[in-house]
């Protein structure tokens, strides 16, 4: 994939606040409910809700392909791009901007099903997910089902 485009039109995102892997870790269970929770890094730098809309106004998405290209192949490609952006970001950090898979839905009256989004946690603890099909953002809502997250 090489050097992400968007690093060459926007300037790297912002962090206001570091957390530590435990913080994170009790965090993401607590908001989300989910017992598999993944995280690589000892520490996390949040991620501002206006950055990753100014990332989202550049960035593009391959066609969707059922099965070949879907929801999660959208999120992984949006969550690697989202990390090569934020490569120059001060700090030494990893990014909390990972993956949630589950019952995501827009509305608690929408039929279940199975959906794969990335999500991203601010300064104020705030959690979002951004569906890469559409570069659209959202709250994270207490009807939504977590199954497993990746960051």
């Amino acid at each position: 994939m090489g050097n992400c485009m968007i690093s060459t039109a926007l300037p790297p995102p912002t962090s206001k606040k570091s957390f530590d892997i435990s913080e994170v870790y009790l965090l993401l269970k607590d908001l989300t409910k989910c017992d598999n929770i993944i995280l690589y890094d000892e520490s996390y730098d949040s991620i501002e809700l206006e950055d990753v809309k100014r990332f989202c106004t550049y960035n593009t998405n391959l066609k969707y392909k059922p099965r070949r290209f879907d929801c999660d192949d959208q999120s992984f490609s949006f969550m690697t791009r989202f990390r090569e952006w934020a490569y120059d970001m001060n700090g030494d950090n990893g990014i909390l901007c990972g993956f949630i898979a589950g019952d995501i839905k827009l509305k608690e009256s929408d039929p279940s099903r199975p959906h794969g989004v990335c999500f991203f946690i601010d300064s104020e603890k705030r959690l979002y997910i951004v569906d890469a099909m559409y570069n659209e953002i959202y709250d994270y809502q207490t009807f939504m089902s977590c199954w497993s997250i990746i960051l």
